[in-house]
């Protein structure tokens, strides 16, 4: 397990609001930035389709962190997707540009929920229980992977004199067939420059957070782990030797008092990567003007998501075959 710790911040609200004048969005780029001055390592959003399905036109997670990326320096971009609704395609062309725009900062939330609002919006998507939905998000990561990996690493040559721009044998299709998802591929978009960003996974239980390092492959396992705190000594106890992926332990942000010693104790626990705090725009005002989120002293740190978890970067698995 790795011995850096990462303080992240997930707004469980629409952070943009249905301000016309634009105003939204201006007072979250003064939110976010004001988080990343303070230290926050990350910020995450859920992705809109299961959000409260209330008619209100909301940007996507991905559109909202896009646009965070070129007004912030330093602060990664977590956007939630959709696995029971979203194209794996779509996803990793999106992640991908947001890893370019944010020079590497970029990850994935893989979210496996849904709801009857997003149902009707969707109407091909399958009738799956927690069982089907958990087996769809682990088949929907490693379709991620595959695409990223499409492209290898040194594929775009850009060679003004000859007028090449890619190197068409290292571009590979990844030709899945799997239970839920037919990719042929290659993705459209260059390998991002985290090769491949980190992916979250939200365990909702225990048992949850078991299956997702127990019943997972390399390629379907997620980097990062979030438990909820209730469970988090008890999973630590019982985390397999030798298992990769970073355990990060989800706070309530709303006892403010306690908070700053919580993140302190589990910053001392060996094992745990991090802790994520689940609160809202203005539960994120409060925290900061209160002080409760101490002000980074040690630099910059990593400049990459993948870094500051550290993550090895995986090379191509393409490349490896040649």
């Amino acid at each position: 397990m790795t011995e850096r710790f990462v303080i992240g911040v997930h707004l469980d609200d629409d952070p943009i609001g249905a301000a016309a004048d634009g105003s939204g969005i201006a007072a979250l780029v003064d939110l976010i930035r004001a988080a990343e001055s303070a230290g926050i390592d990350y910020i995450g959003l859920d992705d809109a389709l299961l959000g409260p399905g209330d008619g209100v036109p909301r940007a996507t997670a991905g559109e909202t962190l896009a646009y965070l990326a070129r007004r912030t320096a330093r602060i990664a971009l977590v956007p939630g997707v959709a696995a029971h609704y979203v194209e794996p395609f779509h996803a990793a062309k999106q992640v991908a540009t947001l890893d370019f725009v944010s020079e590497g900062r970029a990850g994935a939330l893989v979210q496996r929920g849904r709801n009857a609002t997003a149902d009707r919006l969707v109407p091909a998507a399958s009738d799956l229980d927690e069982t089907g939905l958990r087996v769809q998000a682990a088949e929907f990561t490693h379709v991620l992977r595959q695409l990223w990996d499409s492209w290898e690493d040194d594929a775009t040559v850009r060679d003004v004199a000859t007028g090449q721009y890619v190197d068409s044998s290292r571009v590979h299709e990844i030709a899945h067939e799997g239970d839920y998802f037919r990719v042929k591929g290659p993705l459209i978009t260059p390998r991002p420059p985290q090769g491949q960003p980190p992916i979250f996974a939200r365990a909702e239980s225990a048992a949850s957070a078991r299956d997702l390092w127990s019943g997972s492959s390399e390629t379907t396992a997620p980097d990062v782990i979030l438990v909820d705190e209730a469970d988090a000594e008890v999973l630590l106890a019982e985390y397999p030797a030798g298992t990769t992926a970073r355990l990060i332990v989800v706070l309530s942000g709303e006892d403010a008092p306690g908070l700053a010693a919580r993140i302190a104790a589990w910053r001392a626990t060996p094992g745990i990567a991090g802790a994520e705090i689940r609160t809202d725009t203005a539960g994120l005002h409060a925290l900061l003007a209160g002080g409760v989120l101490p002000v980074r002293e040690d630099g910059a740190g990593d400049a990459t998501l993948a870094g500051r978890l550290g993550l090895p970067r995986r090379p191509s698995r393409f490349a490896s075959a040649r």
